[in-house]
């Protein structure tokens, strides 16, 4: 295609998680009966958790209610970039309500967004400091000695959750499609944090079955799985491990990520993100690129307007 020219040799890399595979919920039902002893509430979606508390924040129409949101997005992609102190956590909570407290808003608007912070207050931290443990519970029982646990494990995450998604029978197809086009550096890369070598193993197994035409690229969590109760360890973010590990050009490089901060912590170090929105919470901005169906149709068109950016941005450098 002459009009994608400007991004021949471009990297693609496509999430493994909740985009080829389904959503974790079947996975967190099987985790449940393994780990009782971890408090499942706590790792429940936080978002969901504040919508629940303002159905105004849902709706995404009252703009204290989307100071709130943004609030609370910077403040999960910082502690997912750097890793964090849990107090200091809480004292960054605590300061959002002095901080924020807009006098041109009426006292409703007020008191919804600070209901909103409250409830962000009330299950951040614990939120954080589940999932950190929960990752390292995992790459323990995923490290090296296959066991019964590790396997039933593994069996669960990948072929029972591809059999149980209606939305995943499409997508191999697709993925297949886009394999086959001349812009891209072949072959298409897929991206997946792992929690251990069995779960490599498992999931390299399943994208050799499902995704002949890709190259799978595991990446962990943490650089450091001893956990610590009283810091938020920082994710190996995906922009990073490309970088270093892979020594690949980042500025050639494509992300399509259902996270909000893996696609920020991409486009942050030079890339380019897609958001794969499938409950409709986000708009194309300067920044990333929006999908809200995972087909070669969409992805293809946004291509197009990748290239129509590109361009719009390079005649305005050369005419300064």
């Amino acid at each position: 295609m002459n009009e994608l020219g400007n991004l021949k040799g471009f990297n693609l890399f496509i999430d493994l998680d909740d985009v080829l595979i389904s959503s974790h919920n079947e996975m967190n039902d099987d985790l449940k009966s393994r780990y009782p002893k971890l408090d499942w509430a706590i790792g429940a979606d936080l978002l969901d958790i504040i919508n629940k508390n303002s159905k105004v924040l849902k709706e995404m129409q009252d703009i204290r209610s989307q100071d709130a949101y943004r609030m609370y997005v910077d403040l999960r992609a910082e502690v997912q970039r750097d890793g964090m102190r849990y107090d200091m956590m809480e004292r960054y909570l605590d300061m959002m309500h002095q901080y924020h407290l807009d006098y041109a808003y009426t006292p409703a608007q007020n008191a919804i967004f600070h209901q909103i912070v409250q409830t962000i207050k009330q299950c951040f931290v614990e939120r954080e400091r589940f999932l950190d443990l929960r990752d390292t519970r995992l790459y323990l029982d995923n490290k090296e000695d296959v066991d019964k646990a590790a396997i039933h494990y593994e069996n669960y995450y990948t072929t029972e959750r591809l059999m149980a998604s209606e939305r995943d029978s499409k997508i191999p197809n697709e993925v297949k499609k886009l394999a086959q086009e001349e812009i891209f550096s072949k072959p298409l890369k897929v991206l997946s944090h792992m929690n251990g070598k069995n779960e490599v193993a498992a999931k390299t197994a399943f994208l050799k079955e499902n995704y002949p035409d890709t190259l799978f690229t595991p990446l962990f969590f943490h650089e450091n799985n001893n956990y610590d109760r009283k810091f938020r360890r920082p994710r190996y973010s995906k922009a990073k491990y490309v970088i270093n590990e892979l020594g690949m050009d980042i500025t050639s490089s494509i992300l399509i990520d259902d996270s909000i901060e893996n696609i920020t912590n991409w486009v942050m170090n030079g890339g380019i993100g897609i958001i794969y929105d499938v409950k409709n919470r986000f708009v194309d901005t300067e920044d990333y690129y929006v999908i809200h169906e995972f087909s070669h149709e969409a992805i293809m068109r946004v291509m197009r307007r990748i290239t129509e950016d590109r361009r719009g941005k390079k005649l305005v450098k050369n005419n300064n």
